[in-house]
């Protein structure tokens, strides 16, 4: 759930910053909370794990390219 969570308010504050919005001190916050707790989770990964998580967030990424270049 934490993930989910976590990838929720990242998708939300890339949203606000690709429309050429600004995060608060607080989105930024969270924004190291969010990726001191990734660092953490990747360290017990095995390296099977580490791949898949890499692949999903190159699909994301893709995804969001594809999406904002028209190119989807």
């Amino acid at each position: 759930m934490q993930t989910y969570e976590a990838y929720s308010q990242l998708s939300k504050f890339y949203t606000i910053v690709s429309m050429g919005g600004s995060l608060t001190e607080e989105q930024k916050a969270s924004i190291g909370q969010i990726g001191e707790r990734i660092n953490t989770a990747e360290r017990y990964m095995t390296e099977g794990e580490k791949a898949a998580s890499k692949l999903d967030a190159s699909r994301a990424v893709l995804y969001k390219l594809k999406k904002e270049t028209g190119l989807g």
